[in-house]
């Protein structure tokens, strides 16, 4: 089953015992579906997600925390998304940073770099 047939089924639960939790459920799938990962199947293992795909679940996972003054670092977030995908998960970065945390990204896509504060630049000595 894919993310998005899941959301779907925990929308049909009516039972209100359990409200706060499909509340939670459906909070975190709608954020994994918004930031590209809606074709992942619940019988994959997290040891074959790719590094692109697990971090972009740690920050799925991130964003559903009220932790504040945190300090995030992500190794190339980007890697293996779709440039439509790399807006949403600018979205996710933009998010954390609005919630007072500081966010450190390695990066090579100039479209995560856009959004940066502060630009280190390591480049190759010619």
């Amino acid at each position: 089953m894919e993310l998005t047939e899941l959301l779907n089924v925990i929308k049909d639960i009516k039972d209100k015992r359990v409200s706060s939790l499909l509340t939670s459920l459906k909070d975190g799938l709608t954020r994994m579906i918004n930031i590209g990962l809606s074709y992942l199947h619940l019988n994959r293992g997290t040891n074959t997600l790719s590094g692109g795909e697990a971090q972009r679940l740690k920050l799925v996972r991130y964003m559903g925390s009220s932790l504040s003054d945190m300090l995030y670092i992500f190794d190339e977030p980007s890697t293996g998304m779709h440039s439509h995908d790399v807006k949403k998960i600018n979205r996710l970065i933009c998010d954390l940073k609005e919630r007072g945390n500081t966010v450190i990204i390695v990066e090579h896509d100039k479209e995560v770099i856009k959004i940066a504060d502060e630009i280190i630049d390591i480049g190759m000595c010619t």
